[in-house]
């Protein structure tokens, strides 16, 4: 016999962002069990109340709430970069000689080597320098006017259940689209399009 805990994780599962809805108690239960019933009735194969579901609900919401530690961010947690650029190129970084450019304190570049391919990630002005450098033909994409965003972790957050899952699914709530995500052990970077930052760092936070 299937109990409705289990009839209601299939459902929750079934819909990513019931979740977040049920953590933060964004949902009436009233409701949302009488909403509900006919699906829990039909997995359950039995009559079941509204209460019933109502409290399984209730125990639910409770055990996440101990298991999975949701923490806001603040300004101090964010390190921003304007006008950034990245090049998508053929997997062969070892030929380009990149690392050794001539930049100043203030330019930022960074690579990264993946299995297909490569992603260089850097500042306006060092634009026309690196693309002198990398072969056309090796290009695969490049995209402009970009923001990178550095978010700090403590050791606490490095720990954390769901770090990425949950900021990804913040900025994915405000309907923008995350370009490129590089991680480390004490930080999350995130690369958006320049238009996007204010509305990126609003849903972090929120």
């Amino acid at each position: 016999m299937i109990s409705i805990n289990t009839a209601l994780d299939k459902i929750i599962n079934e819909s990513p962002f019931l979740e977040e809805w049920l953590y933060h108690e964004y949902i009436n239960l009233t409701s949302f069990s009488e909403y509900i019933k006919p699906k829990i009735e039909l997995i359950t194969k039995k009559e079941v109340s509204i209460w019933a579901i109502k409290m399984a609900l209730s125990r639910y919401i409770k055990n996440k709430q101990k298991i999975i530690t949701y923490k806001r961010f603040d300004l101090n947690d964010f390190f921003i970069k304007k006008h950034i650029n990245i090049i998508y190129t053929k997997n062969n970084i070892e030929t380009f000689n990149i690392t050794n450019i001539n930049k100043s304190n203030e330019d930022f570049i960074t690579i990264i080597q993946w299995i297909n391919n490569c992603s260089i990630v850097f500042n306006d002005n060092l634009k026309e320098k690196i693309e002198k450098i990398i072969n056309k033909k090796d290009i695969i994409l490049k995209l402009n006017n970009l923001s990178l965003i550095w978010i700090n972790l403590d050791e606490n957050r490095v720990n954390e259940i769901w770090i990425v899952y949950t900021i990804t699914k913040k900025i994915n709530f405000s309907n923008i689209n995350i370009i490129e995500i590089i991680t480390s052990l004490k930080e999350i970077h995130f690369l958006v399009k320049d238009e996007d930052l204010k509305k990126t760092i609003e849903s972090i936070m929120l």
